[in-house]
């Protein structure tokens, strides 16, 4: 993914052994994931809230291990937003 930032006369270019290297084009493809979910979704709820509050608006009353099973996440993870997943809160 290149660099869409036009370089000033004093920034140097990243090298292309850099650039063509995968560890750092996932890294850039994150930052524009963050910038757009920043933009678009919103800046304070994080992608694991908002995949657990889609199940939930999906699935509702379902237990906090089932949910965290259909999402990915640990149901340590989960424990941090008991409010969230609690049925009736």
């Amino acid at each position: 993914m290149p660099d869409e930032t036009p370089p000033s006369a004093t920034t140097p270019r990243a090298p292309v052994s850099l650039t063509a290297a995968a560890g750092y084009q996932v890294r850039r493809l994150y930052q524009a994931y963050l910038a757009a979910w920043l933009r678009e979704v919103d800046p304070v709820l994080t992608g694991p809230q908002f995949a657990v509050l889609q199940t939930i608006e999906a699935h509702p009353g379902r237990d906090q291990s089932s949910l965290a099973a259909a999402v990915a996440l640990d149901t340590s993870t989960m424990a941090e937003w008991p409010a969230v997943w609690r049925p009736g809160s």
